[in-house]
């Protein structure tokens, strides 16, 4: 389910491709050549196992989650949902500067535990994982915030804490979307990050693994991977695919790929 844009097409079939050629070429040593046959089938049809809808507006949105979404799990075997973004249409829709700003926090309070209720209960009911997507905001010290004692007891300096900007990233002028209720609804927070010249994905909070991160790169070859080390002015521009070494243990990752892997 998209809100902003069209689904991009042409970076799936750019990924399966890759894949296509890497399980083609060199394929691992370690898993059957049948399934190996499978997965080379199943992802020269990958956009035949895609279920696409574009969610213009809210009322769109939640008609399409209560009702739509229901019967294609009931149909098909779906194994994961993604709703990129789920805050687009509660800014359109609630973010107006002539109604009172209380009410409209109430109401979109309300419609994001609906939301997420749905969710959870769909998950549940089909074993289907949910990943919603969420935005940033730009955030501003007040000037009341001159002092450790004041901060201590203010939202923005506790929200670093459920937000995950604290103990690794510093000082941050973004904040995730939708606040401290949409924190609470959800089971597990990641956190893509850029770091000064890095860019980080962040495990905040999760039932099933503590909170640890790794930085990553994308690339047109490799497509996401973890890289060894930070980067610096000296090697932009360069793409680092070397994962030996690297470890994964702390976010559950039990395999050391020798070659970064397309995802």
């Amino acid at each position: 389910m998209s809100t902003e844009s069209a689904l991009p097409t042409t970076r799936l079939s750019q990924i399966a491709g890759s894949l296509i050629s890497t399980l083609s070429i060199s394929p691992p040593s370690d898993i059957p050549a049948d399934d190996i046959g499978r997965a080379i089938d199943i992802l020269q049809s990958h956009g035949d196992r895609i279920y696409y809808y574009n969610c213009s507006d809210l009322e769109a949105q939640e008609h399409i989650v209560k009702y739509q979404l229901p019967v294609v799990l009931s149909r098909y075997n779906i194994g994961l949902i993604i709703i990129d973004s789920v805050t687009a249409n509660y800014r359109a829709e609630f973010d107006r500067p002539h109604s009172s700003q209380a009410s409209q926090m109430a109401t979109r309070s309300k419609d994001l535990r609906r939301l997420a209720g749905t969710l959870k209960d769909l998950a549940i009911e089909h074993n289907v994982a949910v990943v919603a997507v969420n935005q940033v905001t730009d955030t501003f010290k007040r000037a009341s915030q001159s002092s450790q004692e004041e901060d201590l007891l203010t939202l923005d300096y506790q929200g670093k804490w459920f937000d995950g900007l604290v103990d690794e990233f510093g000082e941050s002028l973004k904040r995730p979307s939708l606040g401290l209720v949409w924190t609470n609804l959800i089971t597990t927070r990641v956190m893509f990050v850029r770091d000064r010249m890095q860019t980080r994905m962040k495990v905040v909070f999760s039932p099933y693994a503590k909170p640890a991160s790794l930085v990553y790169a994308i690339s047109t070859k490799a497509g996401v991977h973890a890289i060894v080390e930070p980067i610096d002015s000296a090697k932009m521009g360069k793409e680092t695919t070397d994962l030996e070494g690297v470890d994964f243990s702390d976010i559950d990752v039990e395999e050391i790929w020798s070659e970064p892997p397309n995802v």
